[in-house]
This record gives C-alpha cells, sequence and structure tokens, in this order.
C-alpha cells in the first residue's frame, strides 16, 4: 500500500477475492468486528508510519431471483411492466445509474462535492462525510454481493474534491484536498430547481461521467489523469435547502442535493433522505402518489404497499435504515438492468 506525503491512499485500495467469502473491506484491527475502516481519499484515513491494514471477509452465500418472496416480484413486475412504460427510468441504452458508473468504474465509486453555502466546515465534519458517502453506496450494494453475477464485493468510495466560490469555508484544509474555486454554474442534465448564483462552483467537466456519458460509453474517452481521477456523481451541500426547494432532497443518476447542516450534522452515518435520493441514482422511484399511478397495486394475497413487509425507504424516507423490500429492489432492478439490451453494457472493457 502507497499513501502520499500526507499519509492518504490516494486510489482505491485492491479487493482482493477469496473463494466462498466476501471481502468486507480494510480496517486497521484484525478482529472480526470493530476498528476503524480504511478509507481512501484526502479527506479518508490518515497513516503517519509503517501499518498493517487487515482485509475483513464474511462467508459469501449464494442468492438468485428464485428467492424473492412473492409479493415483493408482483411490486417489482408491476414497477417494471406499467409504470417503466410511463416514466422511463430503465430504457435500452447505456444510462448512468449507479451501477453503470460502479461498473465503469471497475468496481470504485467517486464523490465530488458542490458546497453550496457560506458555511464553514472543519477537517473532521468533511473526514465524517467522506465515512458517509462510503456508507450510502455501500448500504445498498451489500445486497448484490453474491448474487447472481454481480462481480463485486464492498465498494472503495472516495471523495476526490470540494467545489467552492470561497477558498475560506475549507477550514484546516490539508496540503493534499483537492478544492476547486471558481463560480462556474454547471449543472447536471435534467437538474433544474432554485439555485445560490453566489454559491455556486464546480468540479471540472473532464471528470464527470455525467457530463462526458456520450464518449464514455463509445470507449474513447480517457479522464485526464486516469480512471481514478474522476467523479461519478455530485454532492449537493446546499444552504436552507428546505426553504429554498421545499424538498428534503433531490437526487438521480447526476448526484444528490441536501442540506447541507443535515448532512454534517448527521456525523459519518447516511441519514434517511441521504440514502433515499443515492436510490434514486440506481433508478429506484418514488412513490407519493396513488395506487396505480405511482404505487403498486394490492397483491394477490392481499397485501398492501407500504404496510407489512412491502415498506421501503423510497416511500419518503421515513427511517435511517434499507427494508427486506429495499434489498430485494437493488436485486431485482440488477437482474432488469443486467439483461436490458444492449447486450454489451456490463461487458468489462478497459477503455481509460
Amino acid at each position: 500500500m502507497n499513501t502520499d506525503s500526507q499519509g492518504s491512499i490516494m486510489f482505491a485500495l485492491p479487493s482482493p477475492k477469496r473463494n466462498g467469502y466476501s471481502f468486507d473491506g480494510w480496517f486497521d484491527t484484525a478482529n472480526a468486528t470493530g476498528g476503524n475502516r480504511i478509507i481512501g481519499g484526502a479527506t479518508g484515513t490518515k497513516f503517519t508510519g509503517n501499518s498493517t491494514v487487515y482485509a475483513r471477509w464474511s462467508t459469501k452465500t449464494a442468492v438468485t431471483m428464485t428467492s424473492i418472496p412473492s409479493a415483493f416480484k408482483e411490486n417489482f413486475d408491476w414497477l417494471r411492466n406499467d409504470r417503466n412504460q410511463r416514466e422511463v427510468v430503465i430504457r435500452n441504452q447505456k444510462q448512468n445509474l449507479v451501477f453503470e458508473q460502479i461498473w465503469a468504474g471497475a468496481g470504485t465509486f467517486n464523490w465530488a462535492i458542490r458546497w453550496e453555502s457560506d458555511r464553514k466546515i472543519t477537517l473532521a465534519e468533511r473526514q465524517n462525510m467522506s465515512k458517509m458517502l462510503y456508507e450510502s453506496i455501500n448500504r445498498w450494494t451489500r445486497a448484490l454481493i453474491g448474487f447472481e453475477d454481480w462481480p463485486f464485493d464492498e465498494i472503495p468510495v472516495t471523495v476526490v474534491g470540494w467545489a467552492v466560490t470561497n477558498p475560506d469555508v475549507i477550514v484546516d484544509r490539508q496540503p493534499n484536498e483537492v478544492v476547486w474555486v471558481n463560480t462556474d454554474h454547471i449543472n447536471p442534465q435534467g437538474m433544474t430547481g432554485q439555485w445560490y448564483p453566489e454559491f455556486m462552483a464546480s468540479a471540472p467537466r473532464a471528470m464527470s461521467r455525467t457530463v462526458n456519458l456520450t464518449a464514455l460509453n463509445n470507449g474513447t474517452y480517457k479522464y485526464p489523469g486516469g480512471l481514478h481521477n474522476r467523479y461519478d456523481m455530485y454532492l449537493w451541500c446546499t444552504k436552507n435547502m428546505g426553504t429554498l426547494t421545499g424538498a428534503a432532497g433531490h437526487g438521480g443518476g447526476w448526484g444528490v442535493r441536501m442540506g447541507e447542516t443535515q448532512l454534517v450534522g448527521a456525523g459519518a452515518v447516511p441519514t434517511g433522505v441521504l440514502l433515499h435520493e443515492v436510490g434514486h441514482g440506481f433508478g429506484f422511484y418514488d412513490f407519493y402518489n396513488g395506487v396505480g399511478v405511482d404505487r403498486p397495486p394490492t397483491t394477490s394475497d392481499g397485501q398492501v404497499f407500504n404496510a407489512g413487509n412491502l415498506v421501503t425507504i423510497m416511500y419518503g424516507a421515513r427511517a435511517n435504515t434499507l427494508n427486506s423490500y429495499d434489498t430485494w429492489q437493488i436485486r431485482y432492478y440488477w437482474n432488469w438492468i443486467k439483461n436490458n439490451p444492449p447486450t454489451n453494457r456490463f461487458v468489462m472493457q478497459e477503455v481509460y
């Protein structure tokens, strides 16, 4: 393992393979539980000298679609065959869902942060943000470990930089932290709403999977500086988000937008709103309107959506945890999207 001059791992650590086991990540202790997870990036784990890190493993259990509870399958079949025909999320072409972002990143995922505020943020708060964003992806993808032909275990997640209009908001900036200082108004395609022009800054366009999606798909585009020098999604941290937009959050394949105080106040643990918005990045729907409009109808055995086992964080982010419904939803969607044309959607290609 190599670190930079500040003791940070700037590139994803390797994800080893072991027959019959899933890799749960690197830790600073050999114990089966506890310790600190090793996280890459300037606001990740710091090493001050020679250190030993330990791979953590879990017994891998093979799971297939044959195990899906019938009520879940009825709900998801309705989403696929009814709602998706009216409100298309999964399309017969390459898209920018988190599935494809992880695949294109060879099993890694990178965030860029737009600090849409004049609030100062400390180093400890930025370190917590890195931990939170790591968990926001892996709490979803852990359900895919051992499922069908999903090839990845724990996903290395890194914050690659902060976009600000005023560098003074970054308190105790580390020498190896990337901070983009500008007043660019680069917004992802399809992202509309209210803005703070005085706080709007952007990460470099050349690093964005969203901006360069077409070029990525034909295999000719190379990120400046290599695969690791990219970001898959934005996190916009917005001042007075609820007052400005009337919503707790927004999300999609471009990224997530939430209130900066809600994000900082959560510490290192992803909130239900953050998990909900990341769910949109996988293509999952909201369920606010009536049955048969955007909510699945009562199942053949009489189960009602958002009651009993059919409770999901995608219905208003009413909890901070994922439910069995969410576990099977991401499995169903992976099965759906990987079998959706084009057939080379998830073929491993070294295009970077």
